[in-house]
């Protein structure tokens, strides 16, 4: 996809714009210290990574006044859920690029590009409604799929 004029990847600017990141080796004592200062100024920690992975590095849930989201894009349960994964492998996978359109690309701009559902309404010259059940059946779409694979019908 290309860099910007410094060097940094316009993927990475296009879905961080507006934010602030730091890039830690949290495997390395450094990077666990580093981790450890900063939580106590957050309200909110998100994890975006296989199920237990914070717990096996020691950096789990552990402070009540924190709110800690864990996520992985095959939940927290199932046979899935230490696959690791990004929302690009999701996609590679099949998980979304053999859908049908227009659902492609109302989930694809729904959940990689934020857009809410009047603004994706408003590009296919429909009504936020037609978006939001659009996206909806797109979803139900990707849970089937992964059911699927998860029953041996469909493969990754």
């Amino acid at each position: 996809m290309g860099t910007d004029q410094k060097g940094d990847s316009l993927y990475f600017n296009y879905l961080n714009r507006g934010k602030k990141s730091i890039i830690l080796d949290i495997t390395t004592a450094e990077g666990t210290e580093i981790l450890e200062k900063l939580i106590p100024f957050y309200d909110v920690i998100c994890v975006g990574e296989e199920a237990g992975y914070m717990e096996s590095l020691g950096l789990g849930y552990g402070k009540p006044d924190i709110i800690y989201a864990s996520y992985s894009y095959y939940g927290e349960t199932g046979s899935y859920k230490n696959k690791p994964v990004s929302s690009l492998t999701a996609q590679a996978k099949g998980v979304a690029m053999d859908m049908r359109e227009p659902y492609k690309e109302v989930f694809t701009l729904r959940v990689f590009g934020e857009l809410p559902f009047e603004k994706i309404a408003v590009l296919f010259g429909k009504t936020p409604n037609w978006a939001r059940v659009t996206f909806y059946r797109a979803k139900k779409e990707i849970i089937e799929y992964m059911e699927g694979i998860e029953n041996g019908k469909n493969q990754l």
